[in-house]
């Protein structure tokens, strides 16, 4: 997938999520730095989110080696996963770890994919 396309899957969803108002950078980069273990099992952050949700804006990053292989099936899961993040960070408890946020992105955007 090209800059170009990511950034167009991007702002469809983001029109569909309500997030219009939303100003949103979208960056493909090496994340590889970012790959973590959980419970024994490592994995590769194939995209993340950083939002400041009272100035309403939000850099999304995405992992090259992954755009470059990823079907569009699974990069537009990796988008609506994230912007669910947009969607949800500002309920978020800082004094708690992210997992629970996770967890509800995670369920939000396999329900909103069902049919994909």
């Amino acid at each position: 997938m090209t800059n170009k396309e990511l950034n167009l899957l991007v702002a469809k969803w983001q029109k569909r999520l309500g997030l219009d108002s939303w100003k949103i950078e979208v960056n493909i980069e090496d994340l590889t730095p970012h790959t973590f273990a959980l419970n024994l099992t490592s994995f590769s952050v194939g995209a993340s989110c950083n939002t400041r949700w009272e100035y309403m804006i939000a850099n999304l990053k995405f992992d090259e080696e992954r755009i470059k292989t990823a079907t569009v099936k699974e990069i537009t899961l990796d988008v609506v996963h994230e912007l669910l993040h947009i969607v949800i960070n500002e309920m978020r408890n800082y004094d708690d770890d992210k997992l629970h946020e996770e967890r509800v992105v995670t369920m939000l955007t396999s329900a909103f994919l069902r049919k994909l």
